[in-house]
């Protein structure tokens, strides 16, 4: 086994450190870095139970989601294992178009946790925002559940249990997580972008009144409206706050931030899209909103890559795994940059 061991060659400029998480194999020779190997003896490795644990709770999560896709999707596979009233309310899912946009954005909200947990199955310590990611969902229809008094309409055994099942999966993939404590200590204040704080400023608000307008009528609509009976605004309301999340995570730009910048533009300029497809079905945002959240959306994606495009830049002289694509160790090297060096006072 090779240890590697990096002596920077100092430039006549003042040297400034920072810390990057990256592993250098034997194989590279960074710009500016003298490389060097000392052999030492290789080391033992346990098992370690708790990744497999990890994984095996990521799998379970993605398996069961897959299967509950399938249930809407194809239900009469299901119709001698399950019970018929619930075969028979999930085949009802897009069916019929005045349900199209809830069905979706259903849809969304489970596609958002499928995301979050797919990114773990590879690297998982470079991914921390997707174990984020993936709780978000759960954690906004947790919360609106109890706010719009989700104890009533049809179907409600069926999505609480699914939500506690998949929010139970997906916390305890968190606390099995392999990063450990690093994985809080991964969101730094000092890494926003001010241009991606100020989109999800701008669109919190209307996301908000979107909440706040959805909550309402799922607590105070006539018992004999349909969207009622199926909670479909409870579901609007938990993905307008998914979305603001989502958005806050990838502006904390934690490891692997690029997924949650995506899913946080994407969510919101689908249900434009959508809003704009079938503009006299429920829920639909209207003309103007659907195309003021579609430019929204790209524009925090457009803003994503151009900073994470800037920080790629800022290590031009690296490996381009340096930045883009960190190491699973928790090892860290410093990487020297040069300033321009200032005269001293005498």
């Amino acid at each position: 086994m090779e240890r590697l061991s990096l002596t920077p060659r100092p430039p006549a400029a003042t040297l400034r450190h920072r810390r990057v998480p990256h592993d250098y194999g034997p194989h590279r020779d960074p710009k500016g870095l003298a490389v060097t190997t000392t052999t030492v003896p290789a080391r033992p490795r346990r098992f370690d139970w708790q990744r497999l644990v990890f994984l095996l709770t990521v799998v379970m999560a993605l398996t069961l989601l897959g299967l509950n896709g399938l249930l809407l999707l194809q239900s009469d596979w299901f119709s001698g294992i399950f019970n018929q009233n619930l075969v028979a309310g999930a085949a009802s899912h897009f069916k019929t178009l005045n349900h199209r946009i809830h069905d979706v954005s259903f849809g969304l909200l489970y596609g958002t946790g499928a995301v979050g947990l797919l990114t773990q199955l590879r690297s998982p310590r470079a991914n921390v925002t997707g174990m984020f990611t993936a709780m978000v969902p759960w954690a906004a229809l947790g919360l609106v559940y109890p706010l719009t008094k989700y104890w009533v309409p049809f179907g409600t055994t069926f999505q609480l249990s699914v939500t506690a099942i998949f929010g139970g999966l997906t916390l305890s993939a968190v606390l099995l997580h392999p990063a450990g404590r690093d994985l809080r200590r991964s969101f730094q204040l000092s890494q926003m972008n001010p241009v991606m704080v100020g989109l999800l400023v701008v669109a919190a608000l209307p996301l908000f009144v979107f909440t706040t307008t959805n909550i309402s009528l799922q607590r105070e609509i006539a018992t004999g409206d349909i969207h009622w009976q199926l909670g479909h605004f409870g579901f609007m309301a938990a993905l307008s706050l998914t979305i603001i999340a989502v958005g806050a995570v990838a502006c904390l730009q934690p490891l692997g931030w690029r997924i949650s910048a995506w899913v946080a533009g994407l969510l919101p300029a689908m249900l434009g899209a959508l809003s704009l497809v079938y503009r006299d079905q429920s829920s639909s945002l209207g003309a103007g909103w659907s195309l003021a959240a579609i430019v929204w959306g790209g524009a925090f994606v457009a803003s994503a890559e151009r900073v994470r495009t800037g920080q790629c830049s800022r290590l031009a002289g690296l490996p381009w795994p340096a930045y883009c694509r960190p190491s699973q160790g928790r090892v860290t090297h410093d990487i020297p940059t040069t300033s321009a060096s200032k005269p001293r006072d005498r």
